[in-house]
């Protein structure tokens, strides 16, 4: 009886942030949010509250040394999810 191992899956931080804003839109419930981005309770949770826990970070004055190119399209990424969630909101 051969053991099927399921492979680990890795998400970005753009998709992360997704899920994040629309577990703190209350637009769906966690059971929602579940079955949409097929996750578990546990994960968007926990995303939920790093997002959170780190949104003042969006604020502070100064950028980080280690603020480059890839940070600044990830910020553009950002934008336009939250522009995204927004539309959808409009619509209904």
């Amino acid at each position: 009886m051969e053991i099927i191992k399921k492979q680990k899956r890795k998400f970005t931080s753009l998709y992360k942030a997704r899920v994040a804003l629309e577990a703190l839109s209350g637009k769906f419930s966690i059971q929602e949010l579940m079955e949409k981005f097929d996750l578990n309770r546990k994960q968007i949770l926990n995303w939920k509250d790093i997002l959170i826990s780190k949104a003042y970070l969006v604020f502070e004055k100064e950028e980080p040394e280690n603020y480059n190119l890839v940070d600044r399209e990830q910020s553009d990424g950002l934008k336009n999810i939250s522009r995204l969630t927004e539309r959808e909101n409009i619509n209904d």
